[in-house]
């Protein structure tokens, strides 16, 4: 009975326990079914808010107010949406109207939904998680793209987007500049922080504007295409050379701050870059040339900032003085070197220098180049040998000929260093040079010095204690000259620019600086040029019986003549010699018998007495008298004398 009970017992509770447990399940059941409610509940709330958000954002992003395409309607046509955090633009299709679209600093990944704005001219996604730069089908208007800071490793072709003007691909990266090749509207290009090494890609393009910064570039090159580039920034590279930066003719500012710029050499590449004004080679080994700045103000004139410092005028001043003074600076520091040289050598007395404050007589003959100077020298020496000798120059000139001793740049620089010149000058970079030496080996023969030399030297000769006649022969007509020129193919391009802007120099200086010449010849003929030279020296000689410039003499001294009457009268025991029948003025024979030393330079108060001498007595005075030193020193005297020695020895 017992064990029934118990069994009984047991039963009822399994039956209560099952009852529970249903129960239990039951309330479970029901409890699921309500917190799905309440999710679903939940869920459509927080998609309401997000929506109430995003469309809270969208308004205050809206702006700019305007027509819509089809021009009926008013709509917003710009939208900023910046640092929002949005992952998801699929709300753009309702606003398909819009124009300006800015996204940037948020974490897209996506783009697709732009495909609903037919009507995008400029989109900024820059900051975002962007792997591609276009996953989808962009309108065609687009113009301005802004894909900066993305995580972008290669460009998708844009040849589609004939409108594209702007392009920011920064911070990205890009190792090769490709898929750009039709863009032909693209005017600004930026690819800079990214992992580009060399410059590609860029043919057929109309780039105003490329940077190219903080890359690992290390040539400029491939960029013969870019005709119209007007900003060029390759900063924080590692770019060596200036070299593929010439014939850009447009380029208004360069930027190679913190590359590996050597040489001032390089700034070659720059010279012809007439629009440039804003170079920046800051932070590079250049800058550590102490010539640097003001070398770089002189070859680049047109600059007007430099390494991020305003070049003033002073600055382009000092540096046009520095390395290209005018003619007469350069004369002048020139004489100033030479002269200095020479006095540190051991001095004597010179056969130029004369006792008497009359120079040596120096005859010049000067002219740009093509006008035949040499012959001219060497016809007048010739001609006039009793009168002048031909004086030869050095010169570093590659080609020899016989008018010049021709000498390396080193031996140059060894003679003028040793104080050997009496006059230097450099032209279109060959050395030139007339030694003291020369000058004396004249002097010696007691004949007057003549010799052609360029303009810079004439101005180098006036520096001097000398005062040279210079006479100056020009062409008559210009274009004449120059196609003669370029007809005896003597000469380059850069000799025959030189000898065109001598002309216009020398004609200018003749117009400015009247007597700064003593005669100007102008003719084309070489006939005439040397009639007319020939005739300008029997005035100066005063053997021209018809011309009417008498007063136009080698004699700066007009009481000179009588100083030497009266000379010749003491030696000659007070008898004026010059009182007897005019003289011949046929030429001398042997002009050195002529001259003697200076001990017979002796002053003399005796009265002048007019007397005959015997032949022996007038020759005898007249060899004393007609000393080297006398005769060198009056040019106006020098034919009178010997005129009279050859009279004596025809009276023989």
């Amino acid at each position: 009975m017992e064990e029934t009970s118990e069994t009984n017992d047991n039963n009822e509770n399994k039956k209560s326990e099952n009852k529970d447990s249903e129960y239990e399940e039951n309330e479970i059941a029901e409890h699921v079914e309500i917190s799905d409610d309440v999710k679903d509940v939940d869920d459509e709330y927080e998609v309401a808010e997000d929506e109430q958000i995003v469309k809270e954002l969208i308004e205050d992003g809206l702006s700019q107010v305007g027509h819509s395409a089809s021009g009926t309607n008013q709509v917003y046509l710009n939208l900023t949406l910046q640092n929002k955090d949005i992952c998801d633009i699929s709300f753009l299709v309702d606003y398909d109207q819009i124009q300006v679209l800015d996204l940037s600093h948020n974490r897209l990944e996506d783009l697709s939904m732009l495909k609903c704005l037919p009507f995008l001219i400029s989109l900024n996604v820059s900051n975002n998680q962007l792997k591609k730069i276009i996953d989808f089908t962009p309108p065609l208007r687009i113009r301005e793209m802004n894909f900066s800071n993305n995580k972008i490793s290669t460009i998708a072709d844009l040849s589609m987007h004939a409108s594209l003007h702007t392009l920011l691909l920064d911070f990205n990266e890009i190792e090769e500049i490709s898929g750009l090749v039709n863009c032909a509207s693209l005017k600004n290009l930026s690819i800079s922080n990214n992992r580009i090494s060399k410059i590609t890609g860029l043919s057929k393009l109309n780039l105003k504007q490329l940077d190219l910064s903080y890359n690992d570039i290390r040539r400029i090159e491939n960029l013969q295409d870019l005709e119209f580039i007007q900003y060029l920034n390759l900063s924080f590279n590692n770019i060596r050379s200036l070299r593929g930066l010439q014939e850009h003719g447009y380029l208004e500012e360069i930027n190679l701050h913190k590359n590996q710029i050597l040489d001032l050499s390089e700034i070659r590449y720059l010279r012809d870059l007439r629009m440039l004004r804003i170079l920046n080679l800051s932070e590079n080994p250049i800058k550590e040339i102490e010539s640097y700045r003001i070398s770089a103000v002189f070859k680049l004139s047109k600059l007007v900032e430099l390494d991020e410092m305003q070049v003033t005028p002073e600055e382009k001043v000092h540096a046009c003085n520095f390395f290209q003074p005018s003619k007469e600076l350069s004369a002048t520091k020139d004489h100033m070197y030479n002269l200095m040289k020479f006095y540190q050598q051991p001095q004597r007395l010179m056969d130029s220098s004369l006792p008497i404050l009359e120079p040596y007589p120096m005859l010049i003959i000067t002219g740009p180049l093509g006008l035949s100077k040499k012959q001219l020298v060497k016809q007048l020496s010739t001609e006039f040998s009793n009168f002048f000798s031909k004086v030869k120059g050095h010169t570093t000139a590659a080609v020899n000929t016989e008018e010049f001793y021709h000498v390396t740049e080193d031996e140059f620089e060894t003679m003028r260093f040793k104080g050997e010149f009496l006059q230097t000058c450099t032209v279109c970079g060959v050395y030139h040079g007339i030694s003291r030496s020369e000058i004396e080996n004249v002097a010696k023969t007691g004949l007057a010095a003549v010799l052609t030399t360029t303009i810079d030297g004439v101005m180098g000769f006036k520096c001097t204690h000398y005062e040279p006649r210079v006479i100056l022969v020009l062409p008559k007509d210009i274009e004449d000259f120059k196609q003669e020129l370029y007809d005896s193919n003597r000469y380059n391009e850069t000799e025959i620019d030189a000898a065109l802007k001598n002309v216009n120099f020398c004609t200018n200086l003749h117009m400015e600086r009247p007597g700064y010449f003593d005669t100007v010849i102008t003719t084309d003929s070489y006939e005439e040029r040397y009639g007319n030279l020939k005739e300008t020296v029997l005035d100066f000689l005063g053997l021209n019986s018809s011309s009417s410039r008498k007063s136009c003499s080698f004699s700066r001294t007009p009481s000179l003549t009588k100083s030497i009457r009266s000379r010749l009268n003491n030696d000659n025991g007070g008898t004026d010699v010059f009182a007897s029948s005019p003289v011949n003025i046929s030429r001398a024979g042997n002009r050195s018998s002529l001259w003697s030393s200076h001990e017979h330079f002796i002053p003399s108060n005796t009265p002048n007495t007019p007397a005959d001498f015997a032949y022996s007595r007038r020759f005898e005075a007249t060899r004393s008298v007609l000393s080297r030193a006398l005769i060198i020193s009056t040019w106006n005297a020098l034919p009178k004398y010997v005129a009279e020695a050859s009279s004596i020895k025809s009276f023989k």
